[in-house]
């Protein structure tokens, strides 16, 4: 099976830079690259597989479809629909944020 495109929305390349940023200040470049190769994998695993993410905050955001697919190593989720052309990647939060709260503001 052939991956499925991803497009990013300009919130989740927010989320992925502001984040990066973040992890430099706390524990430098090195940690921030590890965090951005975490999300590329991810997202390489999504694109290869688009069913293997919780359908569980779909409900509660009020956005069918929407799955998340958390981070190795980084406790981020990937929120992102699995459309007909392609991986949708909306949002990449932290998980002790308030999710719903955030995906439904988007």
């Amino acid at each position: 099976m052939t991956a499925k495109p991803v497009r990013y929305r300009v919130s989740a390349e927010t989320d992925l830079r502001d984040a990066a940023q973040y992890l430099v200040g706390e524990g430098g470049k090195a940690l921030a690259r590890r965090f951005t190769g975490a999300v590329r994998d991810g997202v390489a695993r999504i694109a290869d597989n688009p069913a293997i993410g919780a359908l569980r905050y779909a409900l509660p955001a009020g956005v069918p479809g929407l799955r998340a697919w958390p981070l190795r190593d980084f406790p981020y989720l990937i929120f992102y629909r699995d459309l007909s052309d392609r991986i949708e990647v909306l949002r990449i939060l932290h998980a002790h944020r308030d999710i719903p709260a955030l995906l439904r503001d988007d």
